[in-house]
């Protein structure tokens, strides 16, 4: 789907990047949450906001 990749064992979504949870390797696609395997509700809060900022930056948010 959307040339993201899902690990086959697991079945949730593969991050691009360790440092990066929420990067999939595609601009402006991000994952957060349960999407890329179980945490806990603060984890995904925290990650949901990370990219939505992502997010918001790839659109172009903050120019002048």
């Amino acid at each position: 789907m959307l040339g993201l990749v899902r690990d086959e064992r697991t079945g949730f979504f593969s991050t691009s990047n360790e440092d990066d949870v929420s990067a999939v390797g595609h601009d402006r696609i991000f994952i957060a949450g349960n999407a890329s395997g179980p945490k806990d509700s603060q984890y995904s809060l925290a990650q949901a906001s990370a990219a939505a900022m992502k997010a918001f930056i790839a659109i172009g948010g903050f120019t002048s």
